[in-house]
């Protein structure tokens, strides 16, 4: 009987090396991978000779709005976003309308995310102080600590659910309240310059000692948006999970004059010094995402403009012509794009690309140029601050749970696709 697919004469991303074979892709999954007279025959065999075949991209941290703020952004038109993007898996941010931090809200934000979601997906689980027994409750894919917030929650609650809680992953935002509000006093927050000084490096890398001073017991901690390279190598020694952003990669302060309130993002940009020094710690970061973060123009161009960026669509082809840069390898882009993320959440059939795993693929043409246009991406907001980049290297196709989900910029599937991921630690 004939398998779905055959992918002949890839090059396919490992971790660890990049491997010549030819995939067979049956009823969702990877069924074999081999040389191609070892193929099962198949419905249709596709030639990717000269090709570049990656995981299928795992973000870890974006914010699709949904409930309640979806003037910005849905899980439909974000999930279309990042599978454009060769974004296949997605995890969810609780900072909605209402917010996530009750099994109520949790469930109802599940059932929105599965009539609408073009790719799989999990959701976070909102921390506020006293709400642990509604976190007992939930198996989210993680539990988020917003501590620059210490309206949401505090330092007091995370110890608290760290004392309470077992062998989960608790994602903080490490920023400290206390130096930031220090801070506050001596600049404008309506201010685009001030922003920096605000939530400067400091209040990250105090904020991120104070965290590493509460015992966790069996839970481990995942930092989010680190952004300064001494955070990145204490969090590392200290034998946790790194999270860096596309933003903090790819953007400094130097861009803040162009960009105005389109730059402004939490944690802030810091100095061109440490948006190249991130470069040089990606071999101590666990994972990238992009913490896709939409707002409306108007918003941004607004006296109060919020923080925050999209950019779900935009990760995989500001990396892959990174490689065609020399500034990471493929083997970079399959470790901190999938496996990372996979590894750490429990994604037990994604994240690599091996025999039984999900037919999750990125197929890439790694010689085409081309300009990032925001009138071709997908998101209700409308803008990207990548505007006009010109890039090499280009997403060719995209399988989605063993089907051709995107072929060369034409959609071939439809919302309700993606569903909901159990993770399993």
């Amino acid at each position: 009987m004939a398998v779905d697919f055959v992918l002949e004469n890839c090059k396919i991303a490992k971790p660890n090396g990049i491997i010549e074979a030819s995939i067979a892709i049956n009823n969702g999954r990877i069924q074999k991978i081999a040389l191609s007279d070892a193929m099962p025959k198949a419905e249709k065999t596709i030639n990717l000779s000269e090709k570049i075949v990656l995981p299928g991209a795992i973000d870890p941290h974006v914010h699709f709005r949904e409930p309640g703020l979806t003037e910005k952004e849905d899980f439909e038109t974000g999930s279309l976003s990042a599978l454009f993007g060769g974004v296949t898996t997605v995890l969810d941010m609780p900072n909605t309308k209402p917010f996530t931090g009750s099994m109520q809200d949790f469930e109802n934000k599940k059932a929105l995310a599965e009539e609408k979601s073009y790719i799989d997906f999990s959701l976070y689980f909102g921390a506020m102080d006293g709400n642990i027994w509604e976190m007992k409750k939930a198996n989210p894919i993680g539990y988020k600590f917003y501590l620059d917030h210490p309206n949401i929650v505090g330092y007091s609650g995370l110890k608290a659910a760290a004392s309470s809680l077992e062998n989960k992953i608790f994602a903080v935002h490490a920023e400290d309240p206390d130096i930031m509000h220090a801070n506050l006093k001596k600049n404008s927050a309506a201010d685009p310059k001030s922003h920096g000084k605000i939530r400067t490096a400091e209040a990250e890398n105090e904020s991120v000692k104070a965290i590493l001073n509460i015992e966790m017991g069996s839970n481990k901690l995942y930092f989010c948006h680190l952004s300064t390279p001494s955070a990145v190598k204490t969090v590392h020694e200290a034998g946790h999970f790194t999270e860096l952003i596309i933003p903090h990669l790819f953007l400094s302060r130097e861009n803040s004059a162009e960009l105005g309130n389109f730059a402004r993002i939490n944690p802030s940009l810091k100095t061109e010094e440490d948006r190249l020094g991130l470069w040089k710690s990606l071999s101590l970061v666990s994972t990238l995402a992009t913490d896709h973060a939409p707002h409306l123009i108007s918003e941004k161009e607004s006296t109060s403009p919020p923080s925050g960026m999209p950019g779900v669509e935009t990760f995989l082809p500001l990396l892959i012509d990174s490689v065609n840069k020399g500034l990471l390898d493929w083997t970079d882009i399959a470790r901190l794009c999938s496996a990372g993320a996979s590894n750490i959440f429990g994604l037990v059939n994604k994240g690599i690309i091996e025999e039984g795993k999900d037919a999750d693929l990125v197929i890439v043409d790694r010689k085409k140029s081309w300009e990032l246009k925001t009138s071709k991406l997908h998101s209700k907001c409308g803008w990207t601050p990548f505007e006009g980049r010109k890039l090499n290297g280009k997403i060719d196709s995209v399988f989605f749970g063993g089907k051709l989900a995107i072929d060369k910029g034409k959609l071939l599937t439809k919302p309700g696709q993606g569903k909901y991921i159990v993770p399993e630690r």
